[in-house]
């Protein structure tokens, strides 16, 4: 996923304005078809472990049975305050480096198609970093709604900056940092 953000950001960006979006697709077919390959020949199911003489026979979840555990979860209250704050976090996140970033850089401020891929990956780099940094910081069981809350609250306000401000140093340094706190959404998979 990581290496598939930095690819698409100047990479991508210098192959459609060197040849056309169409190039650009066909490349993105390319190598989906070269990771499906690499998937399919080096992939394997892990062996079965040769069970102990004694142990009785593993019982095997029937589907109905898997589907009834997973909608047990949805009967729990705070499931879909966790489902609702996931599906805006990264979505957020996606939506601004996937859709809004080149147009607005583009429009906005006349940058080329290859400059703001630069900021596209830019922001890519710096979000491989945030994961990694918040799960060093997780304050813990007591204090990890918080920061989930907080954190929440700040990247809202990041995204507000583009609406009020018009700035070209903003432009690009909001997206780096939002890049790199949208990290915290690792903590809401240890909160879960």
């Amino acid at each position: 996923g990581g290496i598939g953000m930095l690819v698409t950001g100047t990479p991508l960006a210098w192959l459609i304005q060197a040849t056309s979006w169409r190039g650009g697709y066909w490349a993105l077919g390319g190598f989906s078809v070269l990771s499906w390959l690499l998937m399919y020949a080096l992939v394997r199911e892990p062996s079965a472990p040769v069970p102990h003489p004694d142990a009785a026979p593993a019982q095997r979840e029937s589907v109905v049975q898997a589907i009834k555990k997973f909608g047990a979860l949805f009967t729990l209250p705070h499931t879909l305050g966790i489902l609702l704050l996931a599906s805006v976090g990264y979505a957020s996140f996606i939506a601004l480096r996937g859709l809004w970033l080149g147009p607005m850089l583009i429009q906005r401020h006349g940058f080329s198609l290859v400059e703001s891929g630069n900021v596209a990956l830019a922001m890519s780099f710096s979000s491989m970093f945030g994961p990694p940094l918040f799960g060093r910081l997780d304050p813990g069981p007591a204090q990890r709604r918080r920061w989930i809350v907080g954190f929440t609250l700040v990247l809202a306000a990041l995204f507000a900056l583009f609406v009020v401000t018009h700035s070209a140093v903003i432009d690009v340094l909001d997206p780096i940092v939002i890049g790199l706190l949208s990290g915290f959404m690792v903590l809401q998979y240890a909160d879960v």
